[in-house]
């Protein structure tokens, strides 16, 4: 899981500088082999909540794909 912290709010006008760091790696378990793919869903700045979607490869996509929830402290 990777954060992006910006210089300042996007705007569309002036380019924005950003700084990338590694938090954490995501769990990665499928009864099916091959690659996975992560995605950012959802998150609630009041609850600081933020929900990932790991969706597993080939034919198990449809069975054993996992949503994580994931809070800061």
């Amino acid at each position: 899981m990777l954060q992006i912290d910006l210089s300042a709010a996007p705007n569309g006008t002036a380019d924005v500088l950003g700084h990338v760091s590694a938090l954490r790696p995501l769990p990665l378990r499928s009864s099916c082999s091959g690659g996975f793919e992560a995605e950012g869903i959802d998150y609630d700045r009041r609850s600081g909540v933020l929900r990932v979607i790991v969706i597993s490869p080939g034919f198990c996509v449809l069975t054993d794909s996992k949503t994580y929830k994931f809070t800061r402290g």
